[in-house]
């Protein structure tokens, strides 16, 4: 009888263990060398990765410094601009209130300016109808009378011119004061503006 297992069985055998050894040694030395070539490709990514990591952490500090300094040039702003904006209310109401001021000023100055005119149209008039009283008076007397009533009239002429001299004159220096008083009014107005 015959073994079971010859020697070229067995050979055989060992000869296909071995071939299917080597491959896998092959295999395995290539999957090894792939898997190092992705290492180290995943290594150069992660250290480039790391680096534009603490590039950006740089940045963002940064940039957060310059918004912080930002805001607050913003709230001053803000401040000033509020500031201004009461100044400016203010102005406009003092401005109006020295408008107003002016107008009603101006309304009654034009008021006195009518009465004063009224008063002397009636004090025209009422001298008028005295010289025509007196030229009457004087034409009846004027025989008993006649060189002293025209000396009178010269005299009464003279006067009445001296006196609406006076009443021009005394116009005038009203006025005058009341152009001034006006001009103060519009100093302080644009001082206080």
């Amino acid at each position: 009888m015959q073994p079971l297992c010859s020697a070229n069985c067995l050979s055989m055998v060992l000869l296909i263990v071995c071939v299917t050894l080597a491959l896998n040694v092959y295999n395995m030395r290539h999957a090894n060398k792939s898997m190092a070539e992705q290492y180290t490709s995943s290594n150069s990514e992660y250290v480039d990765a790391k680096t534009t990591l603490t590039k950006c952490e740089h940045d963002l500090k940064s940039q957060e410094t310059v918004l912080g300094e930002v805001k607050v040039a913003v709230d001053a702003a803000k401040k000033t601009n509020s500031d201004l904006q009461k100044n400016l209310d203010t102005c406009q109401s003092e401005l109006e209130k020295s408008k107003a001021e002016k107008e009603k000023a101006e309304q009654e100055k034009a008021e006195k300016d009518k009465a004063d005119k009224l008063e002397k149209e009636k004090a025209q008039a009422e001298d008028k109808k005295d010289e025509k009283a007196e030229d009457e008076k004087e034409e009846k007397a004027g025989d008993k009378k006649g060189e002293k009533a025209e000396d009178k009239q010269d005299e009464k002429a003279d006067e009445k011119k001296e006196e609406k001299a006076e009443d021009k004159k005394e116009e005038k220096a009203e006025n005058k004061k009341e152009e001034k008083a006006e001009d103060k009014k519009e100093e302080s107005v644009t001082k206080a503006a």
